[in-house]
């Protein structure tokens, strides 16, 4: 009874140990420490992407979670040994995703005002209040990535909001908005280069050729991994050798059929070999007609482009004006008085 209760006690701890946040990492003994991650990632972000996301640009500063000094916008998993001398334990690194770092409070120092009328005619600016608890996945034409930001908490009526939200997004500069790479909605995430897709009007094409065109895209993504990953566990047994598993994956087109057949390839051979994870199913063609009528900052491209343009015109004429009025002169241009000849010789002109 007593043992029972211990292990009661026990279990309960570490569970607690696990739900919690990890700002207090080093207070508990290192064989519980897993890896630091926030609270809020660990139900959206796959679990077999949360130790490397983890390891590549998160640490522990101060008990608190924090982002790694060399910050950058795109992170990508560690690459698969080419020539592995031994069978992969899992076939997470052959099988995972890039993530997408937005924060552009964090990373630019951006001035953002409050989203709300009585704080933005007031002035009151957006700071930053940690990470967002949702990490979203994005659609994309041969795959999934995946995008975290920050949360913006205002300083006078403590309102939140996301850094990927229209309010946010509109405030930062083009060249800014441009980096973003997909367009959000409240349930929806889809890429650009999809809705660029999506948007052209091309003579006797539609959603479904789309929705067909992605399909295959994704499922030649997904088998060239599968490919990929079971190369590498033939490497466990000298019977399993790579022409069978390309000879299975030769006649697999979808990933349940898929599944089923590389069962007798899992289970021959002395080292136990996972199956690959199923391939991520297609949004319908509902899902994708409504990014039809989303508006980006595409349309207002070549307008940007244009004011940027005679903005820089402008400093450069003023620029210009400063040094031809007073200081040295360049020795370029006729107004400027002409350096100096050595003995001798003309000045060039």
């Amino acid at each position: 009874m007593e043992m029972r209760k211990e292990h009661k006690l026990s279990t309960k701890w570490i569970n607690r140990l696990l739900n919690r946040s990890w700002r207090d990492r080093g207070r508990y003994p290192l064989h519980c420490q897993v890896f630091i991650f926030p609270r809020g990632w660990r139900t959206t972000l796959p679990a077999d992407m949360q130790e490397w996301v983890s390891e590549a640009f998160l640490q522990s500063r101060h008990g608190h979670t924090a982002l790694v000094t060399p910050v950058k916008l795109w992170w990508y998993p560690p690459a698969p040994p080419a020539a592995p001398r031994q069978p992969p334990s899992s076939p997470a690194l052959y099988f995972a995703r890039p993530l997408f770092l937005w924060f552009p409070y964090h990373f630019w120092h951006c001035a953002l005002l409050c989203p709300r009328p009585e704080c933005s005619r007031l002035g009151r600016k957006l700071a930053g209040a940690g990470f967002y608890k949702t990490v979203r996945r994005v659609l994309d034409i041969d795959g999934y990535y995946y995008v975290a930001t920050e949360y913006l908490e205002c300083n006078n009526c403590h309102t939140k909001v996301a850094a990927w939200s229209k309010e946010v997004l509109g405030q930062l500069d083009r060249c800014l908005q441009l980096q973003f790479p997909a367009i959000l909605t409240y349930k929806l995430a889809c890429d650009k280069k999809v809705v660029k897709l999506l948007r052209e009007k091309t003579v006797g094409r539609s959603v479904k050729d789309l929705l067909r065109y992605l399909s295959e895209q994704h499922h030649q993504a997904w088998m060239s991994r599968c490919l990929h990953y079971l190369t590498a566990c033939s490497f466990s047994s000298t019977s399993t050798s790579t022409s069978t598993s390309t000879s299975i994956f030769a006649s697999t087109y979808t990933s349940t059929s898929a599944s089923t057949s590389t069962s007798s390839l899992c289970s021959s051979g002395h080292h136990p070999v996972l199956p690959p994870p199923p391939m991520i199913p297609l949004p319908s063609v509902e899902w994708l007609s409504t990014f039809i009528g989303v508006q980006d900052e595409f349309e207002h491209l070549p307008g940007a482009l244009n004011r940027l343009s005679q903005r820089l015109l402008k400093r450069k004429l003023v620029v210009g004006a400063e040094h031809s009025s007073d200081g040295p002169g360049c020795g370029s241009c006729p107004k400027c008085p002409q350096p100096a000849a050595p003995d001798g010789m003309s000045p060039t002109l």
